[in-house]
């Protein structure tokens, strides 16, 4: 039997949580013949080895590798270059599997065209290490990697809003290789919150007519740990996401002078307008409302500092 699919683990000292995500791909419903587990360690320094080589050491289908260079898309872009399957599916090391994850990936992935299969989108769930703080919007779940953009299967389209992330996606392996992978500056380095890597691509494989597909069956439960569940982590995550966008917006657009000062003005605004609507919201809106408009200010701020610092 060849191996149609091959899951990419990403990790960085997170050896806890990586014995849960590894349980549950293990027991998953095919055949271990038709899937292999890739870890790709980032510079671990607590016992992530040990448990993948000495606790897994009787699993057939699981491969470990060190990465010295740290950053997450380096360790994508390793995991998916010495992958052997058609399908390279990518899941957190803080995330659990359900146990129908690769069948399902398998089933929707087989309907569609492989030849113009860009990648496959999946829902993700939260698992809450503490109760769901009051001042924490619905718009705030996307920066906690909370995603379920429809209850049925559809094609994604630049329209779009948020395309899947990388908590649980899957590309063909063909699209990976045509494009090179993921951009090495974006994604997580150590505690770095620079994000988009996988965003990037998306939108690239979007604009060049592949096809973005979501399928809510294919479901990994994703932990969300207490120490990020605080207004500073959620503060610095939107911040550095809009330095992102900036970075990928530099990037797509080839930034000219006319554009630069387009966005520059059009964040400048948003910035103002929104640090504006924060005292007002204190006496008009519910209670979470405040820290919706803090977090688009911030935003906003973060895009503005990536524009004028770009590189």
């Amino acid at each position: 039997m060849s191996i149609e699919i091959s899951v990419i683990i990403c990790t960085h000292n997170r050896s806890d949580y990586l014995r849960k995500t590894i349980n549950s791909l293990v027991d998953q419903s095919i055949n271990n013949e038709f899937y292999e587990i890739i870890v790709i360690d980032n510079c671990s320094i607590d016992d992530t080895k040990q448990i993948v080589t000495n606790v897994y050491s009787k699993v057939d289908n699981i491969k470990y590798i060190y990465e010295p260079n740290i950053g997450l898309s380096n360790a994508r872009n390793t995991g998916w270059k010495a992958a052997k399957g058609k399908y390279i599916a990518y899941i957190d090391d803080d995330a659990v599997a359900d146990t129908l994850w690769l069948e399902n990936i398998l089933s929707t992935a087989n309907k569609l065209d492989y030849s113009k299969l860009g990648a496959i989108g999946g829902q993700v769930i939260p698992i809450w290490e503490t109760p769901r703080p009051e001042w924490l919007g619905k718009e705030h779940d996307i920066y906690f990697s909370i995603y379920n953009p429809s209850d049925i299967a559809i094609e994604l389209t630049l329209e779009c809003k948020h395309p899947p992330l990388g908590v649980n996606i899957i590309y063909s392996r063909l699209i990976l290789k045509n494009y090179g992978g993921f951009e090495p500056y974006l994604g997580r380095k150590g505690n770095r919150l620079i994000s988009g890597e996988e965003t990037l691509l998306n939108l690239n494989i979007l604009e060049s007519g592949y096809i973005l597909y979501y399928d809510p069956e294919i479901v990994v439960e994703h932990h969300i740990p207490s120490s990020r569940i605080n207004k500073m982590w959620l503060l610095k995550r939107y911040f550095w996401g809009g330095y992102s966008n900036a970075y990928m917006s530099n990037i797509r657009n080839k930034i000219s002078t006319y554009i630069f000062v387009k966005e520059l003005f059009t964040y400048l605004a948003r910035f103002i307008f929104n640090f504006i609507l924060i005292p007002q919201s204190v006496f008009t809106k519910p209670r979470y409302y405040y820290f919706i408009y803090l977090t688009r200010a911030i935003r906003s701020l973060g895009f503005l500092y990536g524009l004028l610092t770009r590189k």
